[in-house]
């Protein structure tokens, strides 16, 4: 953790482990494994939930054949159980969770870089690094968080109208490293 007078500490967990995953790559693994234990596959764009007479959910969506075609067609599904992995903002949360739209949020931005090969002094591509510094965000933090090869490198806010520069921007030895990935999203607030 680094102070916003660059005082820095470890926080050394024993046994710890801080499990970290590739979206891309793991979301498609967990979609193989469902269908490999009998679920039935769709690609599809939510719309709504409701529910059926027995209380049963039936998720509303626009089902395609492909990731990414235009044509779709309306389809409905009956699920005991409805998981809705879409996000902080998460639509069938809103539909499902009474004041699920008040949620507070935190906008958040990050890149994926790959990692500089030659490390930076205080590097430690074991270690997920926290700044809490105003020049990266004026009400949150800055993070570095390493994936073998690559980088998150990411800062965030709960004000909207907070401009957070690009977090590589910010850092001299990342800067020429390669960004694969730039990402705007909303997270949940986690104070």
């Amino acid at each position: 953790m680094v102070s916003p007078t660059d005082k820095r500490v470890d926080i050394p967990i024993e046994n710890g482990f801080v499990g970290m995953v590739d979206r891309d790559a793991f979301d498609e693994w967990l979609r193989a494994r469902a269908a490999g234990s009998g679920a039935q596959r769709q690609i599809g764009s939510f719309e709504r939930l409701t529910r059926d007479d027995d209380g049963v959910s039936v998720v509303h969506y626009q089902a395609r054949e492909r990731p990414g075609d235009a044509a779709s067609v309306p389809r409905s599904v009956r699920a005991r159980c409805v998981i809705g992995a879409d996000g902080a903002r998460s639509a069938v949360a809103r539909q499902a969770i009474a004041g699920a739209e008040r949620n507070p949020c935190v906008f958040a931005y990050h890149e994926i870089v790959r990692a500089p090969p030659a490390k930076p002094v205080g590097y430690d591509g074991s270690r997920c690094d926290v700044y809490y510094r105003g020049s990266l965000s004026p009400d949150f933090y800055g993070w570095v968080f390493p994936h073998g090869d690559t980088l998150s490198i990411g800062t965030g806010s709960a004000d909207k109208a907070s401009h957070c520069a690009p977090p590589s921007a910010a850092c001299a030895p990342i800067r020429a490293c390669r960004t694969h990935r730039r990402c705007a999203a909303r997270g949940h607030r986690s104070r």
